[in-house]
Formats: C-alpha cells, sequence, structure tokens
C-alpha cells in the first residue's frame, strides 16, 4: 500500500522508545489492544468498529509513519507457521490492515493492506509459530477522526496438529502461556464424568 511518508517522523529515535504500556495504561481494561487483543480463530467471523476503539498504537511500523486513527488489535495463535488469510467486508470509510509477529510501537510490520486497491482478502505473510497479530486502523493519509464498521472472517492454516490432552498425557498449562486446542481433533477419553453422574460422548481435552 502506498504511504504519504510526508507525515513521516522525524525523530523516530524517540518514538521507538517510548513505553507501549504507558500508551494503553489510561484506556479502558477491556479495550482491544496490545495488552487485551480479541483472540481470533480459524473460521471465526468477528464484526466490530473501530469508532468504539482507542488510539491505542499511535504510530506503527518502528515509528515510520503515524497513526493517529482508533485501532482495534487480534491475536492468533498457533503452534506452527501459520499460513492463510483475513476476509474483510464493510470497507467503504478508509479501513487499513497490518500484521506484525510483535504487537507494540517498536514491531517491524509484517505486511500492510489497502482493501481499496487490494480488494477484501488480506493474505497472511510468513509469520512465526507464536501469537501474531492483525491491527485494524484507518489509511494513515486520512484524517485522525476517521473510522468506521467492518466485518473480518479468519482462514487461518496451522501446520502443527493442536495438542490432545488425556488424563495419561495431559496438556502443560502455566500462568502467562497462551494453549491452543480443538476438541474436533481430540478423542474422547472421558466418556462420563463425575463418578458417571452424567455422560460425556463428546471429544475432550485434559
Amino acid at each position: 500500500m502506498k504511504i504519504n511518508h510526508a507525515r513521516r517522523r522525524e525523530h523516530r529515535a524517540l518514538t521507538v522508545c517510548v513505553s507501549s504500556a504507558l500508551l494503553v495504561a489510561a484506556v479502558p481494561a477491556l479495550a482491544q489492544t496490545c495488552a487485551n487483543p480479541i483472540p481470533l480463530v480459524d473460521g471465526q467471523t468477528h464484526a466490530y468498529t473501530t469508532c468504539g476503539a482507542p488510539n491505542s498504537l499511535p504510530y506503527l511500523g518502528a515509528g515510520v509513519f503515524d497513526s493517529p486513527q482508533n485501532d482495534v488489535v487480534y491475536r492468533i495463535h498457533t503452534a506452527g507457521a501459520p499460513t492463510g488469510s483475513f476476509q474483510f467486508a464493510g470497507l467503504p470509510w478508509g479501513l487499513m490492515g497490518v500484521i506484525m509477529s510483535q504487537c507494540s510501537l517498536n514491531a517491524t510490520l509484517a505486511a500492510a493492506y489497502d482493501p481499496v486497491s487490494e480488494g477484501p482478502v488480506f493474505p497472511l505473510p510468513p509469520l512465526p509459530a507464536g501469537d501474531n497479530f492483525l491491527v485494524v486502523t484507518a489509511d494513515p493519509n486520512s484524517a485522525s477522526n476517521t473510522c468506521g464498521a467492518y466485518q473480518v472472517t479468519a482462514h487461518i492454516t496451522d501446520p502443527v496438529p493442536p495438542p490432545r490432552g488425556s488424563c495419561a498425557s495431559p496438556i502443560t498449562y502455566t500462568s502467562g502461556t497462551n494453549v491452543s486446542g480443538n476438541t474436533c481433533t481430540a478423542t474422547n477419553t472421558l466418556p462420563s464424568i463425575a463418578a458417571g453422574a452424567f455422560d460425556s460422548p463428546q471429544n475432550d481435552l485434559a
């Protein structure tokens, strides 16, 4: 996408040293920011609007350009290097999307997306396993109050199968870690629960 570099920050060194924690400290606890991203998994569609979101990332691309418009942050978590795309709908107002493998002012953008010139599908660039982030905001060349509604659907393929935990071999989960699972690829290891008080014929993860 084309970015007007006339708005490039001249004091980049100062920009990239600003703590993102300070920038999100004043926004509501449930705001969709780097500190509280919205989980987005394969096949999920999320309808939202940036008009009610904060401007938690006032600069993007390690300070290369201003981003004074409101932004919404999504998190995708995979065990392997993910492939796929995000598909957008409802975009007459100048939406811009960016993908990065870290969520901060210092993060390098893995890809930037302009639906006006590139269509409704935002392909995933090469990304590492773990947490990756989609930021939905407005074109940096638009007015600072530019915002609008949109719908995004994730089409994400994880080359590493989700874990299949059981009582004999449970999935390890500790404070601060993110674990992805999918009962569709699991087995029914506990056909009854609570000493047989009720049946549980569905697949389960332990």
